[in-house]
């Protein structure tokens, strides 16, 4: 939040700033939360498969998760 108009201002300049692919993906890698349980549980490949009934499309959700 700006507290001044000069915060205003630094904060709209940037708004103007490009990444490169390189710079997105090392700023992705390094904020990336984990998920922890259940995901992480139900992500293994033997324990996934078990609890689906062995049916792997059963363990995909049918939306695209949030990134």
């Amino acid at each position: 939040m700006a507290g001044s108009l000069a915060q205003l201002d630094a904060n709209l300049a940037a708004s103007t700033v490009t990444l490169s692919e390189e710079q997105a993906a090392r700023l992705d890698a390094v904020s990336a939360v984990p998920l922890g349980f259940p995901h992480e549980m139900l992500a293994a490949e033997g324990l996934g498969l078990r609890i689906a009934g062995g049916k792997p499309e059963l363990r995909k959700p049918p939306f695209a998760p949030a990134a």
